[in-house]
């Protein structure tokens, strides 16, 4: 009555399996830089500023599409306007919202694995990829970028939290994210063969 299905995540079965699993990777990448910046107009649109550009991947894709290259070690950057002079926690607000986001759509793709199991390789592969968007936290926040910048920290100081709380509830928050994803796949790795 039953029938026995395996997922191997990790270890797709085919070369078009590998192929997928590749592909969806770099397109979560890309677009985790979109999503990342959409969260900086979308904090800058809720205080009623104004975006004026919006750069991806040398793109401008607000006002207009067209090539501008790269500066300044930056592949992405959203430009706002206040109209009147931002107070710390605004500007604090705007900065944090970037990485607040690919936070927030890795927490709920975390909760997807958890909830729609067993899910197809495909589904696996995209909700896996899109679950280690909590990267963009951590990275941002020790400079791991090509721009050296540290924005979730640059806000955090703007709200008056000590460097030494952010990075802890930095260290928590990886620390915390990778369990939750490592526990998933453990089990999968341990019971891969879920009943349909």
């Amino acid at each position: 009555m039953f029938e026995m299905k395996r997922y191997n995540f990790f270890f797709p079965d085919s070369i078009f399996q590998w192929l997928i699993f590749i592909t969806v990777g770099v397109m979560v990448v890309a677009i985790a830089l979109a999503i990342h910046e959409l969260g900086h107009a979308i904090g800058a649109r809720f205080l009623g500023w104004e975006v004026t550009k919006i750069y991806l991947w040398g793109f401008s894709v607000l006002p207009e599409f067209a090539y501008v290259g790269f500066s300044d070690g930056y592949i992405g950057y959203t430009y706002w306007v206040a109209f009147e002079t931002p107070t710390s926690f605004e500007r604090g607000f705007v900065l944090i919202m970037g990485s607040t986001t690919t936070l927030l759509v890795s927490v709920v793709s975390i909760i997807a694995l958890y909830l729609l199991k067993p899910l197809s390789f495909i589904g696996q592969t995209v909700l896996f990829f899109l679950s280690l968007l909590y990267l963009d936290m951590v990275t941002y926040t020790f400079g791991l970028r090509l721009s050296g910048d540290r924005e979730p920290l640059d806000a955090a100081r703007l709200f008056g939290i000590d460097d030494c709380q952010w990075i802890a509830f930095t260290v928590f928050l990886f620390l915390a994210m990778t369990v939750l994803l490592t526990l998933y796949f453990m089990y999968f790795k341990k019971f891969g063969e879920r009943k349909v």
